[in-house]
C-alpha cells in the first residue's frame, strides 16, 4: 500500500470516529468534498482494498506485447 493510500485510511478513520469532518478530510487529502464522499462510500463497501487504485496489477494498454518484447530483450542480452 502506498503512502497516499495509508494517509487516506488514517483520515477516514478519523472521520468515522467523529474527530474530523468530511470537509476537513477532503482538504487534507487535496480532493473535493464530493470526491471525498465517493471515497468514503467506496471504503465503507469494499474496506481498505477500496482505496487502492482500480487498475493495480493490470497490464498497460500502451505496453509492448510479451510475444514481441521477449525476443528483442533476449537478442539484446546476447550482445
Amino acid at each position: 500500500m502506498s503512502t497516499k493510500e495509508r494517509l487516506r485510511i488514517e483520515v477516514l478513520a478519523r472521520v468515522r470516529d467523529g474527530t474530523m469532518k468530511l470537509s476537513e478530510a477532503a482538504s487534507r487529502l487535496g480532493v473535493s468534498y464530493r470526491q471525498m464522499r465517493r471515497v468514503r462510500r467506496r471504503h465503507t463497501v469494499e474496506g481498505d482494498a477500496g482505496l487502492m487504485h482500480g487498475l493495480r496489477g493490470v497490464a498497460s494498454n500502451h505496453g509492448t506485447a510479451p510475444a514481441v518484447r521477449d525476443p528483442l530483450l533476449r537478442r539484446r542480452a546476447d550482445r
